[in-house]
């Protein structure tokens, strides 16, 4: 899938997360960072859980390794852009 997603964006031997990122860098009024969004990061592990406990199951049809725990999806939340 992810390899499907980086040749629709363009570049079919790049990361699709990195051309992600890039794309919504690009876009006018979308913050790419949490703290550019004014997002509280002390609420992000409750957003984790949620997210686990309501949408696991379609997050894990996105990735390529299922999220085990809501941790793992903290994780996912707060890897700075720049590692894509």
């Amino acid at each position: 899938m992810q390899a499907r997603l980086a040749a629709a964006l363009g570049d079919a031997d790049a990361s699709a997360p990195a051309l992600v990122a890039r794309l919504v860098a690009s876009l006018p009024g979308v913050a790419a960072e949490h703290a550019a969004a004014g997002v509280d990061a002390g609420r992000l592990p409750e957003f984790a859980q949620f997210l686990f406990a309501s949408h696991g199951e379609r997050l894990d049809k996105l990735s390529p390794t299922p999220f085990a725990s809501a941790d793992e999806i903290l994780a996912m939340l707060t890897r700075p852009v720049d590692t894509l």
